[in-house]
């Protein structure tokens, strides 16, 4: 049971939240698409009645399904259909039926294929389709299969799009598309999901699988596998303040999700759309701290889980004195609010002398760096760039 009052807090408002959410109960999810197509395997929470009819006890809102489609024989049309059609029951008793459709032009062309690629729903599927193999098999066997899947589509766009489709390159060749995919799969290899070793609890490793499976794509994949990382004491004089053309407030510049980002000096957030972390060096100064946590310097600065204040109560301009944490607060709202989900992110405090565990947390959600369940990212390029080289896909 919780006792700390920020969890406590973050329970009663994720309840509230799915309480009063808009939800579609006794639902049947029909998906048809046009001949040639067949589909293969689907992924989410439901009950399978038929290859193309599922039931689903209820919808929530930012519950995504994904389908493996396949095709069967040529497609010579030059657009292909696909309908989802949703019969629901609504929180007011009414029985609904919602159908969507979805034309997508077809062509001969690989070329076309590769440079139109969605990389974040071509992650989001991978990762979805390695925690569903998880499941019924052994881990070590789903991270193979998402590593040999990544593989299989840098390599084919080598040997089918590029003039060295046979030689070896000192660079991993891929199309601007597909550009974060080597990234988006480590940090799937990385994400508590999937990570290898027996430092994850069970009940922790099979939330994450179910956030993995459930979530859509912008949000399974970004941020919560790739977080989002921001230096806080040396904020942009617009950071955290409206933008004037869209009165959406104003992100900082993200660095790089490595552990050489971080200094003794600074204060950084990291948001993963679960939890945020604020990581406090060890000299940051006492101005910083005052201005942020209203507190005399670091070693005051309480550790682990906190509700972050609000300084300026509430008001549509900072207190004087605390205009760093006016910013901060609205950065924070704003990335709760990209993520766009039921849950209520939680802050943690973490400091560079602190508690190790919670450093360990942390850390595990640098993407880019080193650790014992996957290799750093340039290294990680380099494997996959070797085994392309080789053919070895």
């Amino acid at each position: 049971m919780a006792t700390r009052k920020p969890e406590v807090d973050r329970f009663s408002k994720e309840f509230g939240n799915h309480l009063s959410a808009k939800v579609g109960l006794e639902a049947v999810l029909r998906i048809r698409a046009s001949k040639g197509l067949r589909m293969a395997s689907y992924y989410g929470n439901f009950f399978l009645r038929s290859m193309d009819l599922l039931a689903l006890p209820n919808v929530t809102p930012n519950h995504a399904y994904a389908v493996d489609v396949e095709i069967d024989e040529a497609l010579t049309t030059p657009v292909v259909y696909f309908q989802t059609a949703l019969l629901h029951t609504t929180s007011y008793g009414e029985r609904r039926i919602r159908v969507s459709t979805l034309a997508l032009p077809t062509t001969d062309n690989i070329h076309t294929v590769f440079h139109h690629a969605d990389q974040i729903a071509i992650a989001s599927l991978l990762a979805k389709k390695a925690v569903d193999r998880a499941l019924v098999a052994k881990l070590e066997d789903a991270r193979e299969a998402l590593q040999h899947k990544a593989l299989e589509i840098i390599g084919a766009f080598k040997t089918e799009c590029t003039q060295s489709s046979s030689g070896a390159t000192t660079q991993l060749q891929i199309p601007r598309s597909l550009q974060l995919l080597p990234l988006l799969t480590l940090a799937s290899l990385k994400h508590t999901s999937l990570r290898s070793g027996n430092n994850v609890p069970p009940a922790l490793r099979l939330a994450a699988m179910n956030f993995v499976l459930t979530l859509p794509a912008e949000q399974g994949v970004q941020p919560f596998s790739v977080a989002r990382m921001y230096g806080l004491h040396n904020l942009p004089e617009t950071a955290g303040y409206p933008d004037p053309e869209t009165g959406l407030t104003v992100l900082p510049p993200k660095l790089n999700l490595s552990a050489e980002s971080l200094s003794p000096y600074g204060v950084f957030l990291l948001h993963d759309g679960n939890d945020s972390f604020l990581w406090f060096g060890r000299e940051v100064s006492p101005a910083v701290c005052s201005a942020l946590l209203n507190v005399s310097d670091v070693r005051t600065v309480p550790s682990g889980v906190i509700s972050f204040p609000d300084l300026s109560n509430g008001a549509d301009t900072p207190a004087p004195g605390f205009e760093l944490n006016f910013q901060v607060n609205a950065i924070i709202k704003r990335l709760n609010a990209l993520c766009h989900n039921l849950w209520s992110p939680v802050t943690y405090v973490c400091k560079e002398d602190g508690e190790p565990v919670l450093r360990m947390w942390m850390m595990q959600r640098l993407s880019e760096d080193m650790d014992t369940s996957a290799p750093s990212y340039q290294q990680f390029l380099n494997q996959l760039r070797d085994k392309v080289n080789r053919g070895n896909f």
